[in-house]
């Protein structure tokens, strides 16, 4: 039977890191909502709200974020040794679970990484590669396997802050008192600062905490390349939980079927 006891004891401990980086993130990004929220109005001009890395951002969330990262991939490699084993061979140190990106590398090194392992569980391993054009397993391997490499060998991994901050008019605007076309955001609360219709701004603001690392950095939208707009970098939590939840449908389908 596959022994999945190291594997799973791997998955837990990123789970648990990974809901307690969570909550530290959430209550930061609720205090700074609701501070923008009362300087907005009671600024004569009103603020521009940051668009870059934070200062006050802990570093020790981009350690949580490595160390997260680190036992998700190591999981699959701890698998790769369990069901070598489970097919009474010998693993040695050229086992691993194999991340690989073009087909054809990974037919030249798919024997090495998987010797041993069942004709069955390499089926799988390859469904769930970033060469294969459907489900997005393979894309959050890709994208945990470039977050180890970037914590390992070149800095951590930044954490900051892709923010945005908007408004929109909430019930009835006199008709005329905005030109066609008129956008919403802090033009808008500007524009209708003073008047009596001040108080129908309502201000949205969008904080999230993002992976800032080039390599990370989202595909462009056709809007936002006709508006010259940065494309987005991920955000920390969803990401990792995406690669959480990949390595988990790995693992089970792996430990049901093989």
């Amino acid at each position: 039977m596959l022994n999945l006891v190291g594997v799973n004891a791997k998955i837990y401990r990123a789970q648990t890191s990974l809901l307690a980086l969570e909550s530290e993130i959430s209550r930061y990004c609720t205090d700074r909502v609701d501070k923008v929220r009362k300087e907005v109005p009671n600024s004569e001009y009103g603020v521009a709200f940051p668009q870059n890395q934070p200062s006050d951002i802990p570093i020790d969330w981009s350690v949580m974020v490595g160390e997260i990262c680190y036992n998700l991939r190591s999981s699959l490699d701890h698998l790769i040794w369990q069901l070598v084993i489970d097919k009474e061979q010998n693993p040695t140190r050229r086992n691993q679970f194999p991340i690989v990106h073009d087909q054809t590398k990974y037919d030249e090194v798919v024997e090495d990484r998987l010797s041993g392992v069942g004709d069955r569980a390499r089926d799988l391993i390859r469904a769930v590669q970033p060469f294969q054009e459907d489900g997005n397993t393979g894309s959050y391997l890709s994208t945990l396997n470039s977050i180890c490499n970037i914590d390992k060998h070149r800095h951590l991994n930044l954490v900051g802050r892709y923010s945005n901050i908007d408004a929109h008019v909430e019930g009835q605007v006199v008709s005329g008192l905005l030109s066609d076309g008129f956008c919403g955001g802090l033009s808008l609360y500007q524009y209708l600062k003073g008047t009596g219709h001040e108080g129908k701004i309502v201000l949205d603001v969008d904080l999230e905490v993002c992976l800032l690392d080039e390599d990370l950095k989202m595909t462009q939208t056709p809007e936002q390349i006709a508006t010259n707009h940065p494309a987005p970098y991920p955000t920390v939590i969803s990401t990792l939980s995406g690669c959480l939840a990949s390595v988990e449908a790995i693992v089970w389908q792996i430990a049901v079927e093989a």
